[in-house]
């Protein structure tokens, strides 16, 4: 599902592009360049990440859009709810980028994925309320069957229970990123329970 969001209020008359106070874009003319946290420019050295380059690098190939990572497996912006990613010490990756692709005249697609995989770290030491439990109390762990293994060379990771506090949390960091920064779209994917 892809959100869109507007720059114009519906008293703007933008001679019919205006629905509700949202703009339509025409999403088949988009040339999307995706970055990915768990790809490079990300891995393995995310704190390395160059917003410049990489909108320079995307104008370079054509592209009139990006879709940029969110939260993956940590957030890449100070979010209060997800913890963040633990190399990026308060830097706001993803605001940063938002900014020269606007200034770049790139439309900004922000993708939040949904009850993907997190890392084991993440649900173990920072946000155990969000972890799934094979009974009651027996959260799922590297030493079970299920465990997933690491995604594209990552950390250990593991669903979150969509069931528990999670659910709500993860609604509150659609908002909090909604609200914080000026994207023509989202795109949510998930969940996958």
């Amino acid at each position: 599902t892809t959100l869109f969001r507007s720059r114009y209020r519906e008293t703007d008359n933008i001679a019919g592009k205006c629905t509700l106070g949202r703009t339509i874009y025409n999403m088949k003319n988009l040339r999307t360049f995706l970055y990915d946290a768990y790809w490079p420019p990300f891995t393995p050295d995310i704190a390395e990440y160059d917003p410049g380059k990489a909108i320079k690098t995307a104008v370079e190939m054509g592209a009139n859009a990006i879709r940029m990572a969110s939260i993956g497996k940590w957030a890449i912006y100070p979010s209060t709810i997800m913890p963040q990613h633990p190399e990026l010490n308060g830097r706001d990756l993803l605001g940063e980028t938002v900014t020269l692709a606007t200034q770049a005249g790139i439309k900004v697609i922000i993708y939040i994925p949904i009850g993907h995989a997190l890392p084991y770290r993440l649900l173990s030491q920072y946000k155990p309320q969000w972890q799934f439990y094979i009974d009651k109390d027996h959260p799922f762990t590297p030493e079970d069957d299920y465990f997933q293994m690491r995604h594209f060379g990552g950390e250990e990771i593991l669903p979150p229970c969509l069931f528990g506090p999670y659910n709500r949390d993860i609604l509150d960091v659609v908002k909090e990123i909604v609200s914080k920064y000026d994207a023509d779209a989202i795109y949510l994917d998930g969940p996958y329970q």
